[in-house]
């Protein structure tokens, strides 16, 4: 995640396991606040609001916040997300978009990890029949 959050024009620092309250990665845009603090779960299951709020228990004033598993999220979590707008979720299906769209802006590593390749389809145009 946090190469992905390079490859979309983030700094980031990945937190050290133990001791992190849950924060895998703090990412900002550029030198200046704000943070982005980062939490990501691969468990199976939808998360739940509580797992969210625990992000939230984490931020300070001024901090944004990013959820992303690679599952969903339950009803309850949806509606915690909209009514938090300082706290950004994204599921399995958004990170999957945002690896096909940034994918040419990953380090060579992670290009290795993911191997794809642009194919292009032609398509008829509207006006030809």
């Amino acid at each position: 995640m946090a190469d992905l959050l390079q490859a979309m024009g983030y700094r980031t620092t990945v937190s050290k396991h133990g001791g992190d309250h849950g924060i895998d990665i703090v990412a900002y845009k550029d030198e200046l606040p704000p943070r982005i603090l980062v939490q990501v779960k691969s468990k199976d299951g939808d998360i739940n609001e509580q797992t969210i709020q625990s992000l939230k228990g984490a931020m300070r004033e001024g901090d944004y916040g990013l959820f992303v598993t690679l599952s969903n999220y339950t009803k309850n979590a949806q509606d915690y997300l909209q009514s938090t707008p300082i706290i950004r979720g994204i599921n399995g299906t958004e990170l999957v978009d945002l690896i096909l769209k940034y994918h040419e802006a990953l380090s060579e590593k992670y290009k290795r990890k993911i191997p794809l390749k642009m194919v292009y389809i032609p398509v008829a145009r509207e006006n030809e029949e």
